[in-house]
């Protein structure tokens, strides 16, 4: 039985191994022109996600967010934190247009850069995004809320921090009125999803530029 049960082991770490080179292979390809050519060898790196260089990006894979691009300004920023170590974690989505620049959503906070190349951090403490969902960590007063069609996180010890619900090929805020993207929030008030209406692309969380 243990020989069995070590075997199997082997199995699906090899399995997960080759899945996530299938998937980081397929997302240099698609940013290629974006990111150019690779430069040294992939790397392995905490909870078990793995890191490959590129000429003008990187690609950062976990299992729970996937293969991911961070580039440019942007790129430089995260790595000055100590990346995928760092207090913001891996990547959950690519970047995308903002209103007033660019702007990326990591496990634990939002990277926003600007026009000029300003790059701003929002790290949110006791907070886990993956690309359509967040949930509080922290259970010491953090409650979800929605007002006016935007996700508020509530914490007595800290402002208020608003999010958009938004669309990958649409960016506007959730709302049952727009019909993009919409939002569900769990009956503790601790976990929050953002899922496609009438939306084109995919869903994800980013911090409101309100």
């Amino acid at each position: 039985m243990k020989r069995m049960i070590t075997v199997f082991s082997v199995t699906l770490v090899i399995t997960a191994a080759a899945y996530a080179q299938d998937e980081m292979k397929a997302k240099a390809e698609a940013q290629r022109g974006a990111i150019g050519a690779a430069v040294g060898k992939e790397r392995h790196s905490v909870g078990g996600g793995r890191v490959r260089e590129f000429e003008k990006g990187a690609i950062y894979w976990s299992s729970a967010t996937g293969a991911r691009v961070v580039k440019g300004d942007t790129l430089k920023k995260y790595q000055a934190i100590g990346a995928e170590t760092g207090s913001l974690g891996y990547p959950v989505g690519d970047e995308r247009p903002a209103r007033d620049g660019l702007s990326q959503t990591f496990e634990h906070g939002f990277l926003r850069t600007t026009a000029t190349g300003d790059v701003q951090t929002e790290i949110l403490s006791g907070v886990t995004l993956t690309e359509n969902s967040l949930m509080i960590s922290n259970t010491s007063g953090i409650r979800l809320g929605i007002d006016d069609g935007f996700l508020t996180i509530r914490d007595a010890a800290a402002p208020q921090t608003t999010l958009t619900c938004s669309c990958e090929l649409n960016p506007e805020p959730f709302s049952q009125r727009l019909g993009f993207c919409t939002v569900s929030i769990s009956k503790d008030r601790k976990r929050a999803s953002c899922r496609a209406q009438d939306c084109n692309g995919s869903c994800v969380f980013e911090k409101s530029s309100q």
